[in-house]
């Protein structure tokens, strides 16, 4: 998963590594296209990150994405246009319409883990808040996520 690094510099991002230390800046991002063969569990948050490039991204060769938890392929653009962003699939994975301000929504976390981070993520630039629907799921992999998520600033409410 560290190869996000690269798909985000290649983004435009500030990406700066010192030992053990990763520093990631605020920067103008571009859509570029990601092979994601070698890191189809990165695709949802790259996706989260090419709606405020400025272009579109493409992200190719995840047909095995199909076949995780959710179809993520699938989940993954629903995801992003239930919050207001534009994707589209494609046989093989997805085309993220960049540069759009994201407006927040109800989102389906379809039991899927990644899916669900992803959506939590995606509310720190959305302007309203985002309702996840089934967010448990987080439980699979990382049951502390909302945790650690409000430890860094973000807002949790549970219903």
């Amino acid at each position: 998963d560290k190869k996000i690094l690269d798909v985000l510099k290649s983004m435009g991002a500030d990406v700066k590594i010192s030992g053990r230390e990763i520093t990631v800046k605020k920067n103008k991002l571009k859509g570029v296209t990601v092979d994601a063969s070698d890191i189809p569990d990165s695709v949802p948050i790259i996706s989260v990150v090419a709606t405020v490039g400025m272009g579109d991204t493409k992200i190719i060769n995840a047909q095995r994405l199909r076949i995780k938890e959710s179809d993520r392929i699938k989940s993954v653009v629903e995801m992003i246009n239930s919050v207001g962003g534009s994707a589209e699939e494609t046989d093989d994975g997805m085309i993220i319409h960049g540069g759009k301000t994201l407006k927040g929504g109800k989102v389906n976390g379809y039991n899927d883990h990644r899916i669900v981070m992803s959506a939590a993520i995606a509310s720190c630039i959305c302007e309203n808040k985002v309702i996840i629907q089934g967010a448990e799921a987080v439980n699979k992999s990382y049951p502390q996520f909302f945790e650690h998520f409000r430890d860094i600033g973000g807002i949790i409410n549970v219903e």
